[in-house]
């Protein structure tokens, strides 16, 4: 009896045993699990801390893209009203060249010069443009000219090249010959037939007529081709090339720039000389 009590009570200090062992090895993995949820709590915050960092350094080059896309865009406005404002400065100036020079031609010849030089048989050979180049400081240029071929024969087709700087625009290239500075040719207007118009024919007012306009197309500088002018038929395009009005030249010398929301009736007042219209120049130019 005494035996098996003995091997009872070795086998309950056995289960005793393997029970702390088992306690043992359980709170050893209890606090390997504590230990691995805390490491893993940490790498989430800290994961969490990159992710806010990342998600604040995108914002702030988010920002900063768009302060550079102002920027640029800043800059590109002030760089097109620059280009505008030049544009602006320089058809004025030049317009107001062309004006001064009309001027000297209209004292010294008595008329206007007329829309083309022409040949004995009549037929137009040079620009208008070409007549006052000795008006304009360009008195040797004119003189290379030969006025009885016309404006593409060899040796005047040479001198395209050579156009004065008054008759190109900010942005063109007087190299390569193009003008947009032309003028109304037809019955009423500041250039009529084969005969130069006088001052004193321009009934509606000098500072009502328009002279010179800054077309919508160009043409070469000698090429006597200018705008048409005729009643019942549409007139040609004008301006777009700097800003989205137009210059004008008017008959007293001013320049004004007109806004592109002028009506025909009113644009065909402004041509005429002599129509017996009346406009208010004010409320077309800006």
């Amino acid at each position: 009896m005494q035996k098996k009590l003995r091997e009872a009570e070795q086998q309950l200090r056995a289960l005793r045993d393997e029970a702390t062992k088992q306690r043992d090895v359980a709170e050893q993995q209890r606090r390997i699990a504590d230990e691995a949820r805390a490491r893993a709590e940490k790498a989430l915050q800290d994961a969490l801390v990159q992710r806010e960092r990342a998600e604040a350094e995108r914002q702030r080059a988010a920002a900063e893209r768009a302060r550079a896309v102002a920027t640029e865009r800043q800059a590109k406005d002030a760089e097109a009203a620059a280009v505008a404002r030049l544009g602006e400065a320089v058809s004025t100036r030049n317009l107001t060249m062309i004006g001064l020079a009309l001027r000297k031609y209209h004292e010294h010849r008595g008329t206007l010069p007329t829309a083309a030089l022409h040949s004995k048989d009549g037929k137009p050979l040079l620009s208008w443009r070409v007549a006052l180049l000795p008006y304009l400081g360009e008195e040797k240029l004119y003189d290379q000219f030969k006025f009885d071929e016309p404006w593409d024969s060899p040796h005047n087709k040479r001198l395209i090249a050579r156009m004065p700087k008054v008759f190109a625009l900010a942005n063109s290239t007087p190299e390569k010959g193009q003008t947009f500075y032309r003028v109304f040719h037809g019955q009423g207007a500041a250039f009529e037939g084969k005969q130069g118009v006088r001052l004193a024919s321009f009934v509606d007012g000098t500072a009502n007529t328009a002279v010179v306009v800054e077309a919508s197309a160009s043409s070469e500088w000698t090429r006597p081709e200018e705008l048409p002018f005729a009643e019942g038929k549409a007139l040609p395009g004008l301006g777009g090339v700097v800003g989205g009005g137009f210059h004008v030249l008017l008959a007293d010398g001013t320049v004004r720039y007109i806004l592109k929301k002028v009506d025909e009736r009113t644009l065909r007042a402004l041509i005429t000389r002599n129509g017996g219209e009346t406009i208010d120049i004010e409320k077309l130019a800006r």
